[in-house]
Order: structure tokens, then C-alpha cells, then sequence
């Protein structure tokens, strides 16, 4: 009879894990995971307001938050930021692109629609000077077309040449030491374990959804957020960004998608002279793979298509990390893991090798 008990308080509590999370599901029309799953995965990012339809950061739009972000750090920082050039502010203005093309159209509309235009001069009280007028018009159509043309055509000049991607080329240590790396656990790592003399902005995890909001760097001033750090005076001529793994239990590509547009824009209007360079994700063990449904390398290979995709539309470096980190089943060798996830300290070396053999020279 004792059991009975028991068994209910048993079951009361998978209805109060699963229920809210079959509500966050709902809301979020993601499916993917089961509900109790959902609701312990909330619980551990802390976003319990997402129970009862409270804002969150799921629910921020990240061009708003990097804008503001921008507006921000110039303002309080004017005199130890430089001024990122107008095209790229307006960029990092309107972040939140996707990478769906329907999404990047741009839907501002322009204020002449809201203007009234004038009416038209009054037509001469002669018809003689209306005539004269024409006459001389009539006189030389080739001309006014021809100006016409001149006034219409592009002036080549004005339009802004975007510049073409360099080649990779090997470089010795010192190319580092302006670097800053900027990510999730694994990030921590490559700037714990290698030897390059890099700033390391590595947080265990760290989200990107939760970079702008979470103070994590400590300063003079007190603790700050990575964005607020990277505005507060050192510029960077080289930013590494390693995003991505931490985030396959939240969202969907489209968010995931406009985060990282957000903070790269973000990135380009206070860092505006800095490389910037998107790591791809380092597969999983087998065992890993085998005991997860959430890390997959099947998930992580889809993923880092968007990272592609990402670089390509912002025109900043790639890295895939995978081409020395794999096994010939296109797993993270057991051997340079110690968890099925993180890269041993002794292994760490394949990740610095390859950055020093592709980068790019200033």
C-alpha cells in the first residue's frame, strides 16, 4: 500500500515537468524534443519566464539587440570606439537577416510615398510662348534625350565595390597576439590549452542567445557582457567566433540564423578593422553520438552548412575545423576527447596548426 503513494507523487511530477514544457513546445512549434525534456532544458537556461508567455531572449529580436547594443557602446564608449563606416552601421542597424533569401528582402518603405506632389505650373496666358517653347524643344530631341540618358545612367563610382575574399596562408604565432576568441566551452579550451597568445573570450555555456545579456568578462569596471567588452576600447585585428553546439536544443535555424547576424554586425560596427573568422562545429564521438539524440553529427553537418551560408552573406572566413578532427567515419576521433564532446588538452595542437595555416594577412 505504501507504493501507491509513491506512484502518484511519481506521476504528479512528470505533469508539472511536461506540461509547461508541452506548452513551450507548442509556442514554439518545435516538436523535436519530448516535453519533459523541453521543460529540464528551460530550467537549465534559465529562462523560466517562458512558461507563462513572459519575454525572453528567444523572444528578442536580435537586430533590435545588437541596434541598441551599437547605439550603446558608441555612446558610452564615443571616445574609445572608432566610428565603423555608414554602410556598415545601417547593416548592424537592420540585423536579424535569415538565410532565407524571402527574408532578406527589405520591407522599409521610402518617405516619398508620403509626400504630395505639387501641382503642376499654370500654362502660359499665350499660346505663343507655350509655342515657342515647344518649337525649341522640338528643335534638338536627340540632345534631351541624350541628357536624359546622362541623368538616369549609374555613376559607377557611387556604388561600392565589396571586397573579394582573400586566400589562406600560414603565419607564425605572433598573427595572434591582436586575436580575440570569442564562443561556447570548446572556445575556452583552444585559449586554455594552445599556445596562441590570443584574448580569451571562451565561456562554458555560453549561448548565443544570452551574449548580450550575460556579464561574464570581468573589468575594471565590474563584470560586462562580451559585446560590452568588445567596445570598451582594444581593437582587435583578428575576432574568432565558435557558436553553435549549445543551441541544437533551442529554436530553429532561423533564429539561430539571425543571432549570429546580429553579433557579427555587431561586431563589424565597433571592431570594424578585425578579421573575422566563423569556426565551424567539431563533430561528436561515436559514443557521443550513440547515447545522444540531441548531438549528432548528422545535426552538426546541417548546422554547419548555416555557418557557411552565414560567412558567405557577411562576407567574413569559414573554418572547418572537421578537416582535421575527423576519423574516416566522420566522427571526432574517441582519442581526442575526453567526454565525446570537448578536445583534449593534447589534441589541442590540431586546432592551432590548422588556424596558423589558414589565415589571412592583414
Amino acid at each position: 500500500m505504501r507504493k501507491y503513494p509513491l506512484f502518484i507523487i511519481l506521476i504528479l511530477s512528470l505533469l508539472i515537468v511536461s506540461i509547461p514544457g508541452a506548452v513551450i513546445s507548442i509556442r514554439d512549434r518545435s516538436f523535436t524534443y519530448p516535453a519533459a525534456a523541453v521543460m529540464i532544458q528551460t530550467i537549465k537556461n534559465g529562462q523560466l519566464m517562458r512558461i507563462i508567455g513572459a519575454s525572453d531572449p528567444g523572444a528578442t529580436d536580435p537586430g533590435a539587440v545588437a541596434a541598441a547594443a551599437i547605439r550603446e557602446a558608441r555612446g558610452s564608449q564615443s571616445t574609445a570606439v572608432s566610428d565603423a563606416p555608414e554602410a556598415t552601421e545601417a547593416k548592424a542597424k537592420s540585423a536579424g537577416n535569415t538565410v532565407s533569401e524571402g527574408n532578406q528582402e527589405k520591407s522599409e518603405k521610402t518617405d516619398d510615398q508620403d509626400i504630395v506632389k505639387e501641382p503642376k505650373e499654370a500654362k502660359t496666358e499665350t499660346n505663343e510662348i507655350g509655342k515657342d517653347a515647344e518649337d525649341e524643344t522640338d528643335d534638338n530631341p536627340a540632345e534631351t534625350e541624350n541628357e536624359e540618358d546622362e541623368d538616369n545612367e549609374d555613376d559607377p563610382e557611387d556604388e561600392p565595390e565589396e571586397e573579394e575574399l582573400k586566400e589562406f596562408t600560414t603565419v607564425g604565432n605572433d598573427y595572434f597576439e591582436d586575436a580575440c576568441l570569442v564562443g561556447d566551452s570548446r572556445v575556452q579550451g583552444l585559449g586554455l590549452y594552445s599556445d596562441l597568445p590570443a584574448t580569451n573570450y571562451g565561456i562554458v555555456s555560453m549561448q548565443l542567445y544570452r551574449v548580450f545579456d550575460k556579464r561574464v568578462i570581468s573589468t575594471d569596471a565590474g563584470k560586462v557582457t562580451i559585446p560590452e567588452a568588445l567596445a570598451m576600447g582594444t581593437q582587435y585585428g583578428k575576432i574568432y567566433l565558435g557558436f553553435g553546439l549549445n543551441e541544437m536544443g533551442w529554436g530553429n535555424d532561423e533564429m539561430f540564423a539571425e543571432y549570429y547576424y546580429g553579433l557579427i554586425d555587431y561586431i563589424k560596427a565597433v571592431q570594424p578593422d578585425a578579421i573575422i573568422y566563423i569556426m565551424g562545429l567539431i563533430h561528436v564521438t561515436e559514443r557521443e553520438e550513440q547515447s545522444s539524440s540531441l548531438y549528432t553529427n548528422e545535426k552538426i553537418n546541417h548546422r554547419n552548412e548555416l555557418l557557411k551560408e552565414i560567412a558567405e552573406n557577411e562576407h567574413v572566413y569559414y573554418l572547418d575545423l572537421n578537416e582535421v578532427f575527423t576519423d574516416e567515419n566522420g566522427r571526432l576521433a574517441a582519442e581526442d576527447s575526453f567526454d565525446g564532446i570537448h578536445i583534449k588538452a593534447g589534441a589541442i595542437d590540431k586546432w592551432a596548426d590548422y588556424l596558423r595555416t589558414h589565415a589571412i594577412e592583414d
